[in-house]
């Protein structure tokens, strides 16, 4: 239903509707807020957010309105997110916490954990792990935004959670050690 609206009122933008923009911007504020915090958490977070939706505006011409929305949108806010990364001295760090896990048990000591050991993903992993998982886009939809092919969104998301058990086993054995060690 969300979507529909979308849909609607890009079309409504591209054929030169600046209030129906607005809805644009209504829906689709709280997604591209969640994904540009887990992408580029900074002060300028919002800032980026705002040049996200200069850049929908700016693409609207390139909107094909029989498509859904949503992996479009994405696409445009992601290569703003990676603008941004690019731009930055150091790498991403992306929040994760315990309600896009659906697991409730996760103490914030653990959340902090997993979110260490995500940010040492690479940027195509992170990239992939963050539109399939948090965001839930399809394979072929994260595809789409990345502009890869979806045998490679596949490799990418298994590489990443490999690495994340594989990091995440090694931490526990090495606090069980410490704990024993103590």
């Amino acid at each position: 239903m969300a979507n529909l609206q979308i849909q609607r009122a890009l079309k409504s933008a591209k054929m030169g509707d600046p209030d129906s923009f607005e809805i644009v911007v209504a829906k689709c504020n709280g997604i591209f807020a969640s994904y540009i915090s887990r992408f580029h958490p900074t002060p300028q977070s919002q800032d980026l957010l705002q040049e996200c939706y200069l850049q929908i505006w700016r693409s609207l011409s390139s909107y094909d309105d029989r498509l859904d929305p949503l992996p479009w949108l994405m696409t445009i806010v992601h290569r703003c997110c990676i603008n941004g990364y690019r731009s930055k001295s150091k790498g991403a760090h992306i929040q994760i916490h315990e309600d896009h896990l659906g697991q409730n048990d996760l103490n914030h000591e653990s959340t902090i954990e997993l979110d260490e050991l995500i940010d040492t993903l690479s940027i195509e992993k992170r990239s992939v792990l963050l539109l399939v998982s948090v965001i839930g886009l399809t394979y072929e939809e994260a595809s789409s935004v990345l502009d890869c092919p979806v045998g490679t969104i596949k490799s990418r998301m298994y590489a990443a959670r490999r690495e994340l058990l594989s990091a995440i086993s090694q931490s526990s054995a090495s606090k069980t050690l410490g704990d024993v060690a103590r």
